[in-house]
């Protein structure tokens, strides 16, 4: 786990056996690619299989004003199925309602971005930490991302929650499968907006299943001139400016180690 937020997964080395001649060897992932010939047959798949699914995306778009898509997380598109289904829903979705979007994930290969570029999707090359802050109405598409991805952006959008939504994991799993404890320590912005979260169920996609899996639209219903509201703002960021005072205080203390022990070697 980074400190981001992204995931960057390892493979294990696999035993050799009398079938591994016949499989495509895990190291050489890097030179898979996907061709716009291959994505355009996704596209055509998705909108004979699943035009209710991108219709309800659509819809949520439309009713909500959206007029940008941020996409992190999708994933190595040139070796991963579900990404490559998820990337022919992002490019149909922006299609019909003719809006950009901006793309980031860190295991992009060059050929996943070139990809990208000539469908028109504008990819950042700087890691923001999933904590854009929006200056209009964004839908952020994150499918399957960390549960600390999911938190950054919140973050970075406390103040305004009004004009975001997300395509991703649902935050009710989360309170229900860990304690008030962890939730508190390892996701706080997630914790406290729990109660003020509207998860939109979708139309089961078909194409391929595992791409949108236990998937929701998340809206957030909050009034940020809630004295109670701003308590909660308030709190957190006292909360994280201690802890940037403690960790000032320990790099003082590691500095003033270092050159002590720099002088002392000199003499």
């Amino acid at each position: 786990m980074e400190g981001d937020g992204f995931v960057l997964v390892k493979a294990k080395r696999k035993r050799k056996n009398l079938k591994s001649a016949q499989v495509t060897s895990i190291d050489n992932l890097d030179d898979m690619t996907v061709s716009r010939t291959t994505l355009d047959l996704v596209i055509n798949t998705i909108n004979q299989q699943d035009d209710i699914f991108i219709s309800r995306l659509v819809e949520h778009v439309q009713r909500n004003n959206i007029a940008e898509v941020v996409c992190y997380g999708i994933g190595r598109i040139g070796s991963s199925k579900a990404a490559q289904y998820q990337l022919g829903i992002l490019v149909e979705l922006i299609r019909r309602c003719h809006i950009p979007c901006y793309l980031y994930d860190p295991v992009l290969s060059a050929s996943d971005r070139s990809l990208l570029t000539t469908l028109g999707i504008n990819v950042l090359l700087q890691n923001e930490c999933c904590r854009r802050r929006v200056s209009t109405a964004t839908l952020f598409f994150m499918v399957h991302s960390s549960k600390r991805m999911y938190d950054n952006v919140v973050c970075g959008n406390w103040d305004q929650l009004h004009l975001i939504s997300i395509l991703g994991n649902s935050f009710t799993n989360y309170l229900t499968h860990h304690t008030n404890e962890a939730l508190h320590r390892q996701v706080p912005y997630i914790f406290k907006i729990s109660e003020s979260v509207t998860e939109g169920d979708l139309p089961k996609f078909m194409s391929y299943p595992d791409a949108f899996n236990d998937t929701y639209l998340l809206t957030f219903h909050v009034d940020c001139k809630d004295p109670v509201w701003y308590g909660h703002y308030m709190s957190l960021q006292h909360a994280i400016y201690g802890i940037w005072q403690h960790y000032n205080a320990l790099r003082t203390v590691y500095d003033n180690i270092k050159t002590y022990d720099s002088k002392s070697n000199c003499v």
